[in-house]
């Protein structure tokens, strides 16, 4: 955890903190005029190379709302399955939204804004969630279980609510400097499973 704040404050200055104005503001809508604008394209590639480069320096990050790193419109970049991506395969959303979703579960939340906070979020099971491509198409994903906590984090995040806003009272937990960031992220997750889940109507 050590290394990873430090990580952050060395290659990231950009992003923002818990607290921060900016996050707490979220994001204003991408306006039809601005799809295929070079002013919205360079928005997107910022945020895609963002996300790129600290996926390659923390080995953690999968995806990350635009007002994570002060960029005002509302962009979501999502990166593809793996441990490794390039920038190309990194899809970005314009104007993120849920729209149906189905059951609910217990999600062990960190994120890049925290320092070293991870809570517990009860998360739709299933969702549908409609966005704009960068070229103003309708598109939406269709998602279950991590892949939908993933989206409705960061959709949270451009309504300007965190996962600590969100986090079931009492969940907070904060993780040792001194120990490894994955490893700590799996014994918490495992802790609030015992805790919370059984409190759940889960889907079946």
């Amino acid at each position: 955890m050590a290394e990873l704040a430090a990580c952050k404050a060395e290659y990231f200055p950009q992003l923002l903190t818990f607290g921060a104005e900016g996050l707490q503001q979220g994001c204003r809508l991408v306006e039809d005029r601005e799809f295929g604008k070079s002013s919205l394209l360079r928005a997107a590639g910022t945020l895609v190379d963002f996300l790129v480069e600290y996926r390659r320096h923390t080995n953690i990050g999968t995806a990350v709302a635009a007002n994570q790193i002060g960029i005002e419109q509302s962009l979501v970049a999502i990166a593809p399955p793996g441990d490794s991506f390039e920038a190309e395969a990194v899809l970005v959303a314009c104007n993120l939204r849920l729209a149906d979703t189905r059951g609910s579960h217990i999600s062990a939340e960190s994120c890049m804004s925290s320092k070293t906070e991870m809570v517990a979020v009860v998360r739709a099971h299933e969702i549908i969630a409609p966005y704009q491509t960068l070229d103003g198409q309708p598109a939406a994903f269709e998602e279950i279980g991590r892949a939908a906590d993933r989206i409705q984090h960061e959709f949270a995040h451009t309504l300007g609510i965190t996962c600590l806003q969100e986090a079931i009272p009492g969940s907070l937990r904060l993780l040792a400097l001194d120990g490894d960031p994955l490893t700590q992220m799996t014994q918490v997750a495992e802790e609030y499973d015992r805790l919370y889940t059984p409190q759940l109507i889960t889907p079946s």
